[in-house]
């Protein structure tokens, strides 16, 4: 659902955030959930900082259960300490919140329950998973090393082990009387999330190297290697390739038959990239 739709960003809540808010209110947590959306709202307005800052235009800024999500156009393209300062930045914001109001002269429970909140949000980011912020910046990092695509899949991995974890501790309240509606509406979520944000995060690097094509149109020359491969190599294969290639160099994939050897078909990168994203990852 839009909150806020411009030609310069989306401000929308993702429908698992929506609907874990509408079940925390039917549940008698409804001041829970309001103070949640409060500290999600001061994490992202200092990713928008950042961003703005940095020069660069938010597409997209999505409020999910486990905070928000901010996609910019081109991240990709940007320096690898740009990309690991917007998206720790909305961690360092929460972190700046909590200890800021740490010196308000007088604070209720609500401002206290806000302040602990900021506190989680923000140190709950900093862990080395998808799609949180601690594992949006290391794999920026990773990616100069070429490590990124390794990194991000073992992220995954352990998304995909915490979210076990959550399921597991569900089951076992529930077999003691206790029922935590959170645990067992985030673990399936988080496997949904972690997933996704990998495939965006190569469809993306995909995305950008076809934009390179764009250079033949303006540049006089350009470096172009080939590479033979089977014709029985499948597309998402090729993709792969693709990306651990240099991607200074325009590459051109010779099909061949693995018996005659001969070359049945010779595609560019850039048809590579679209078959791919037309069929997903």
């Amino acid at each position: 659902m839009d909150i806020i739709n411009t030609k310069r960003f989306v401000l929308r809540v993702h429908p698992a955030g929506l609907a874990l808010m509408v079940v925390a209110a039917f549940m008698g947590h409804g001041e829970q959930a309001l103070l949640t959306v409060a500290a999600l709202l001061v994490h992202e307005g200092f990713h928008m900082a950042a961003i703005l800052v940095l020069g660069t235009r938010a597409g997209r800024i999505e409020l999910t259960p486990f905070g928000g999500v901010a996609e910019v156009e081109s991240f990709q393209s940007l320096p690898a300490s740009w990309q690991a300062l917007i998206a720790l930045s909305g961690v360092l914001g929460s972190l700046f919140c909590y200890f800021a109001l740490g010196f308000a002269p007088a604070g209720g429970s609500r401002l206290q329950a806000f302040r602990q909140m900021n506190l989680m949000l923000g140190l709950f980011n900093l862990l080395p998973i998808l799609p949180l912020d601690g594992a949006r910046a290391l794999g920026a990092l990773a990616d100069q090393l070429r490590w990124g695509r390794w990194i991000r899949k073992g992220m995954m991995g352990l998304a995909f082990g915490i979210a076990l974890l959550m399921l597991g501790l569900a089951i076992y309240g529930a077999w003691h009387g206790h029922i935590n509606i959170t645990l067992i509406f985030a673990a399936p979520y988080l496997c949904y999330a972690a997933r996704r944000a990998y495939v965006a995060q190569r469809l993306r690097l995909a995305d950008e190297r076809l934009r390179m094509g764009a250079k033949l149109g303006r540049d006089k020359m350009w470096k172009v290697d080939g590479v033979a491969i089977k014709n029985s190599v499948p597309k998402h294969e090729l993709l792969k390739m693709l990306l651990a290639l240099p991607g200074s160099r325009l590459h051109y994939f010779f099909l061949l038959n693995p018996v005659t050897g001969k070359v049945e078909r010779v595609m560019e990168e850039g048809e590579v990239i679209e078959e791919i994203m037309g069929e997903g990852e």
